[in-house]
């Protein structure tokens, strides 16, 4: 028996070695592989994206397929597919980052996605400005700093580190939890979080995101063009937060008894006070007569409620947020 248990966790100990390393070198190298086979296709020299009605045509096909892909993993009840749509819509953000960064001609390919929400008009990708706060506030009292960019550029590396090691322990858990047949991993980071997985990636992405409304003071790429990333962020989150819920209503479906106590111990994804749990609940509790939504109608019901409200506030207080 102890030679198993010994063996089971040399065993977790080797993978979230493995994981870790993976994790870090993808987060290192993946934007040159992207720009490697990129490049050749959109070579970051004087590409007039947006200028043509083809490129616009292929962005709005694009935007369609990986909406409609997101519905269908809800629809078909396939997770999965809908987290992989979440990620491809966040793309051109992270495009953004390494083309700034790196100088990646190749990855302003992904930028295509946001050409149907972008017009002078009315320009959907700055729905949800408020999101925008931290970064105003940070970059406020970085002015007083000599270095006020540096300042601001590690308060978002800063974010971006926090995010990958709860991603990375919430994967590590739940391996630990795969590997002794756990039903319900309920140890370790998950006491805390229901969905540190989640909560990494929301960090993390977020991060990057706060990274995008730095100014570029140095050469970029010729030809690149960069747009307003807040609603695609947001528009990203509530779609996770949504996948979360659901996931939590398969588990409960699965295990009505065990998933439900744990539940009633263990936050959604942070910590928060019991009046805020009230106030945050009282929509579904008003319209449902219930706490916790337990089908997908509910789920819609609550994202668009809430994805309202900061749409609304954002463009109330639009004319104070730069």
């Amino acid at each position: 028996m102890k030679r198993s248990k010994l063996l089971h966790n040399v065993i977790v100990v080797l993978l979230a070695a493995l994981f870790t390393i993976s994790l870090f070198y993808l987060t290192l190298e993946f934007h040159n592989l992207l720009n490697m086979i990129l490049l050749p296709v959109f070579p970051g020299t004087s590409f007039p994206i947006g200028e043509s009605p083809l490129i616009r045509l292929t962005g709005l096909i694009c935007l369609c397929f990986i909406i409609t892909v997101i519905i269908l993993g809800f629809i078909v009840k396939r997770l999965v597919i809908s987290k992989v749509g979440s990620f491809v819509l966040f793309l051109p953000t992270f495009a953004h980052f390494f083309m700034a960064m790196f100088l990646l001609g190749g990855l302003q390919a992904f930028q295509i996605i946001l050409l149907p929400l972008d017009s002078s008009e009315f320009n959907v990708l700055t729905l949800g400005s408020i999101i925008k706060l931290p970064y105003i506030i940070i970059d406020y009292l970085a002015s007083f700093s000599s270095n006020a960019d540096l300042v601001v550029r590690y308060f978002c590396y800063g974010i971006i580190l926090i995010g990958l090691i709860i991603f990375a322990f919430g994967v590590v858990t739940w391996l630990q939890g795969v590997i002794y047949r756990k039903e319900i991993v309920d140890f370790s980071i998950y006491k805390y979080s229901r969905h540190p997985q989640f909560l990494g990636y929301l960090i993390w992405s977020y991060g990057i995101y706060l990274l995008t409304l730095i100014p570029i003071r140095e050469p970029i790429v010729r030809g690149a063009r960069f747009f307003e990333y807040t609603f695609v962020w947001f528009l990203s989150a509530l779609i996770i937060i949504g996948i979360a819920l659901y996931e939590e209503i398969m588990m409960n479906n699965k295990f009505p008894e065990k998933y439900d106590e744990y539940r009633k111990k263990t936050p959604f994804l942070i910590p928060l006070p019991n009046f805020i749990k009230i106030i945050v609940t009282a929509p579904l509790r008003l319209g449902f007569k219930k706490d916790l939504p337990i089908n997908r109608k509910e789920i819609i019901f609550l994202l668009a409620f809430y994805g309202s409200i900061v749409i609304i506030i954002s463009l109330l207080l639009n004319p104070f947020i730069t």
